[in-house]
C-alpha cells in the first residue's frame, strides 16, 4: 500500500519539494527505486514515539530532482542497507542538523471532472416543481369587475372555497388575514328495518364553508360547523393565540 501511495503521490511535489514519508521499515525496500529516481538528499530517521516503535516506522525525508536528474536511482542501494539495518539509523529529535528549505507554492488548484451534482440536484427540482405546480399551487384568479347579476348565498360559497375571498382587510388592529376553505361532514342517522330489530344506517356527505381570521396582535377566530352532544349542528367561532 505504500507504494501505491507513493507511486500516486509523489507527482505532486514540486522541483526541490520536500517529502516527508512515514513508512514501516518493511515497506522501505519496494519503495526505494522511485524514491531514489524521483529525490535526492534523502535522509532516514527512527521515530521513538511508543506508537512508532510498535510498528517499527521511519520517517525518510528528501528533496524532489530536477526534470533532467530524475530516472537515475543512485541512491537505492544506500536505502537498501539502511533498511536491513534500522538499529544504525538516527533518531529524529531537536539535535538533527539536516534542514530542508521548502520553496514557494503556487495556490493548488482542484479540478472536479465528476457529475455536477448540485446543477442536476437542481434541475430536477425545477423539473418537478413545473411539473407540480399546476396541481400543488393554483393560480389567483383576479376579480375586477361587477358581477351580472347579484350574489346569494351560493355565488359566495362558490367564491370563499375557490380561494378568491382570501386575503387581507380591516386597517389598525382589526386588519385580520382571511383564509376560507371547505370541509367534507359526514350525517349518520339509523332507520328501523323490515325485520324486528333490523337498524339501517345511512350516511350522507355534504360539504361546508370554514373561515379563519388571523390578526396582527396573533388573536385567531374560527368559524366552523360542529356538532353538540344532541346531534345537533350550530354555527360557531372559536378565538384563540398562536
Amino acid at each position: 500500500m505504500e507504494l501505491v501511495f507513493l507511486e500516486h503521490c509523489y507527482r505532486w511535489v514540486r522541483t526541490e519539494g520536500v517529502l516527508v514519508f512515514v513508512i514501516p521499515v518493511t515497506a522501505l525496500n519496494p519503495c526505494a527505486r522511485l524514491l531514489a529516481s524521483q529525490f535526492d538528499r534523502m535522509s532516514l530517521f527512527r521515530l521513538e514515539h511508543a506508537d512508532c516503535i510498535r510498528f517499527h516506522q521511519i520517517v525518510v525525508f528528501g528533496s524532489r530532482k530536477k526534470s533532467h536528474a530524475r530516472g537515475e536511482p543512485l541512491e537505492v542501494d544506500a536505502l537498501l542497507r539502511a533498511g536491513y539495518r534500522t538499529s544504525s539509523l538516527p533518531p529524529l529529535n531537536k539535535d538533527v542538523t539536516e534542514r530542508y528549505i521548502i520553496p514557494p507554492s503556487s495556490p493548488a488548484t482542484i479540478h472536479y471532472t465528476g457529475l455536477p451534482l448540485d446543477q442536476i440536484e437542481d434541475a430536477i427540482e425545477r423539473l418537478a416543481m413545473q411539473n407540480a405546480r399546476g396541481v400543488l399551487v393554483r393560480k389567483r384568479q383576479k376579480m375586477s369587475r361587477r358581477p351580472v347579476t347579484p350574489l346569494h348565498k351560493g355565488h359566495v360559497g362558490l367564491l370563499a372555497c375557490s380561494g378568491m375571498l382570501n386575503g387581507f382587510f380591516g386597517q389598525g388592529e382589526d386588519r385580520h388575514i382571511a383564509h376560507w376553505r371547505a370541509v367534507k361532514h359526514v350525517d349518520e342517522f339509523n332507520e328501523e328495518g323490515d325485520e324486528p330489530g333490523e337498524t339501517i344506517i345511512r350516511r350522507r356527505e355534504r360539504f361546508s364553508h370554514e373561515l379563519t381570521l388571523a390578526f396582527e396582535n396573533g388573536r385567531i377566530l374560527e368559524l366552523k360547523e360542529v356538532k353538540e352532544n344532541n346531534g345537533n349542528k350550530s354555527e360557531i367561532s372559536r378565538e384563540g393565540n398562536d
